[in-house]
């Protein structure tokens, strides 16, 4: 009992780093002072984005066109439905005509047969035994009649109705055609911005690098000058001995960003779901590939930038300090993977950025944005 004891707190050891470090980097720095308690308001608040203005324009922008698009595909799927229910109507109406029309022309033959014959039928009627037998032939005679009679009428009513279905499926494909038009144009815009987000991002990413690593290596020459001194003062009339050579901080460069945006929303999923389910393979987190890469789409921003921070922060899900928060992210808790993974990545997106950039590794990662952003890059490099 007393070994079980000691490896059990021999693990809880090993795991308080990490935890540790996901409290640091808690994005509740980014909340804006908001509390979160664990009530609903809380929750909301994280999940509806973490900044007080929830998305700026530019995002409203990625946002709106992903809403535009997915609205204009579904519209045509409808349409498209309704065509193939019509399709299909036409073709049952089209397979019963002939037999309607044989037993139409019977009807019709068995009326004027009727209607030559009267001198009969007045006759079968005046033979009546009774006025039993006489109400007996009257309406067998009727029903007769009625009978060929619904069928010529069941004819026409088949034939107005294919004239009917024919006319509403061709009013069907031109809506058809204008609303494959409307998602093409949606899907084009929706490319755009996120092309335009790309590139924001791919020269921020760089000029933001640049500037960290330049601001690092002039820390360090100045530590390395004031070292000097104060050994030289130290030292009095000696000759100061050559002061080591201090390194700054390394950052790591831009990441490659291979995200294609030229597809369409199922496309990139098709694309990304299978990379980001071999990333999250034998984790918490596995088979989320497709949460992540549809989330993605919708917000407009890189697909390896949620699951990589999991990585850093949890462990890929396996050690969330809240339910399925893997991310290290607030004080917030969800009640599904799938949940937790659109506000994440919906958080990044209005909060932080469409990549990961030294500015977002500052606002969520305070304490050591350089480590964090070092290894979100190597982790994204990695999908």
């Amino acid at each position: 009992m007393r070994l079980i004891a000691v490896r059990h707190i021999d693990a809880a050891k090993r795991r308080l780093p990490r935890t540790a470090a996901a409290l640091a980097c808690a994005g509740a720095l980014a909340f804006s002072g908001v509390p979160f308690d664990g009530s609903p308001a809380s929750r909301a608040f994280a999940e509806d984005i973490d900044t007080a203005p929830v998305a700026d324009e530019f995002q409203q922008r990625v946002e709106q066109t992903s809403a535009d698009y997915l609205a204009a595909t579904e519209h045509l799927s409808s349409i498209e439905r309704s065509i193939e229910e019509n399709r299909a109507q036409i073709e049952r109406l089209e397979a019963a005509l002939p037999a309607q029309q044989a037993r139409s022309n019977d009807a019709a033959t068995a009326l004027y047969k009727m209607q030559s014959d009267s001198a009969s039928i007045v006759t079968l009627l005046l033979n009546a035994r009774d006025f039993s037998d006489f109400m007996r032939n009257l309406e067998y005679i009727g029903s007769v009649a009625d009978r060929n009679v619904a069928e010529i009428n069941e004819l026409q009513s088949m034939k107005a109705q294919l004239d009917r279905t024919e006319a509403e499926l061709e009013t069907q494909r031109v809506a058809a055609e204008r609303a494959a038009a409307d998602a093409q144009s949606a899907l084009e815009e929706a490319q755009a911005a996120r092309e335009e987000a790309q590139r924001i991002a791919r020269e921020k990413a760089e000029r933001e690098a640049a500037e960290a690593q330049a601001a690092a290596e002039e820390a360090a020459r100045i530590a390395a000058e004031e070292a000097a001194k104060s050994e030289a003062e130290n030292a009095g009339a000696a000759e100061a001995p050559e002061s080591p050579k201090t390194t700054a901080s390394p950052i790591a460069a831009p990441l490659a960003d291979d995200v294609d945006w030229d597809a369409d929303a199922q496309q990139f999923i098709d694309t990304w779901a299978p990379r980001i389910d071999a990333y999250l393979a034998g984790s918490p987190m596995a088979g989320q590939g497709e949460a992540y890469a549809k989330a993605a789409w919708t917000y407009g921003i890189d697909p390896r930038f949620s699951p990589a921070i999991s990585a850093v922060e949890s462990s890929k899900g396996a050690y969330c300090f809240k339910p399925h928060n893997a991310w290290g992210w607030g004080s917030v808790s969800w009640g599904s993977w799938e949940d937790a993974i659109n506000g994440h990545v919906a958080g990044l997106a209005r909060g932080y950025g469409y990549t990961v950039s030294p500015s977002a590794a500052k606002k969520y990662c305070p304490p050591t944005w350089q480590d964090w952003y070092n290894k979100v890059s190597y982790q994204m490099s990695l999908i």
